[in-house]
């Protein structure tokens, strides 16, 4: 399998849980951005998926998670790369 297909298919959750963060702690976007450390911009691109989650971002979200959101997000992207597996959504 490529790595494109996983990124695409990290992609799009990942931009999920971030807008999810954002609302749960009642950010806006420019705030948002400042805890990613990123530009107003840059989250802007991510949000309309113009641009990837980069590995600094990645980070700055997951230390908003408590400890168990940790762990489901660990299981729920197990179960998401398995199930796109199992479907063949991932085929080269």
């Amino acid at each position: 399998m490529k790595m494109k297909n996983y990124r695409k298919l990290f992609e799009i959750h990942l931009t999920t849980l971030v807008e999810f963060y954002r609302k749960k702690l009642q950010y806006t976007q420019e705030q948002m951005a400042e805890v990613l450390q990123i530009s107003p911009r840059a989250y802007y691109d991510i949000k309309r998926k113009k641009n990837s989650i980069s590995a600094s971002v990645l980070i700055f979200l997951l230390l908003l998670m408590s400890d168990e959101e940790l762990l489901a997000f660990r299981g729920n992207m197990k179960e998401i790369v398995a199930q796109a597996e199992q479907e063949g959504d991932l085929a080269v």
